[in-house]
């Protein structure tokens, strides 16, 4: 295929201050996800935190983030769905604890800082629904596994692994 990253597209265009993200032919992605190359380059407009899509990008890659404290801190504790909303990031668990605690929120907080000095990059893929399926079942993520038959038929299953998450 012809799909490339937008590091492949634009080299080091993509190393301008803060660019998280762009706009292609009206689709917002990240740095990560291939896309067909537009007849212009020059029609792909860079995306920062300044620009709500960017924004948006941001706060995905945080509750990442936050997921990946949450199982160090937490082991055993099942993710579930948080999207990026207008006012920030959500995710929710399914915890063997039960719900968390201020001092349990410290201490995400504190292990998600210490993960960003790590400086780690995302990793995304695409993988088939039955290879998700599989993956989802084998990590114990049951909602997930149950995610990925609700998605309609042809959905692209894209993963972000980051930091010390299985798979």
């Amino acid at each position: 295929p012809n799909k490339k990253t937008l590091a492949e597209l634009l080299g080091d265009k993509l190393q301008a201050p803060g660019v998280v993200a762009a706009r292609i032919d009206g689709r917002v992605v990240d740095v990560h996800t291939p896309v067909e190359p537009p007849a212009d380059l020059d029609s792909i407009k860079l995306l920062t935190s300044a620009d709500p899509e960017g924004l948006a990008v941001i706060r995905h890659s945080t509750a990442h983030v936050m997921a990946d404290a949450v199982q160090r801190r937490f082991p055993g504790t099942k993710v579930t769905f948080g999207p990026a909303t207008d006012a920030g990031f959500y995710y929710d668990f399914d915890s063997p604890k039960g719900a968390f605690n201020e001092d349990d929120l410290a201490q995400i907080e504190k292990k998600m800082r210490e993960i960003v000095k790590q400086k780690r990059p995302f990793r995304r893929s695409a993988i088939s629904r039955d290879d998700a399926r599989a993956l989802f079942q084998g990590l114990g993520e049951t909602y997930k596994a149950e995610h990925v038959d609700r998605l309609p038929e042809g959905a692209e299953i894209s993963l972000y692994r980051h930091g010390s998450i299985k798979g």
